[in-house]
């Protein structure tokens, strides 16, 4: 039987950072272009979802 445990971290990082990236740049994409208030609220929830999620699982593997 094999332990999922030890592989989903190596997945999960760089998706999180993937997702990071994607907000960071809807939101300027977004800023640029005169998007309205619901893009930028949606782009930014992702990328403060996303950096807390980084640092979470950071600080679960120190």
């Amino acid at each position: 039987m094999s332990d999922h445990s030890t592989s989903t971290p190596q997945v999960l990082r760089p998706l999180l950072w993937v997702l990071l990236t994607i907000g960071m740049v809807g939101n300027l994409a977004s800023s640029l272009l005169g998007g309205p208030v619901a893009v930028h609220t949606a782009f930014g929830a992702l990328t403060v979802v996303s950096g807390i999620a980084l640092a979470v699982n950071y600080l679960r593997k120190r």
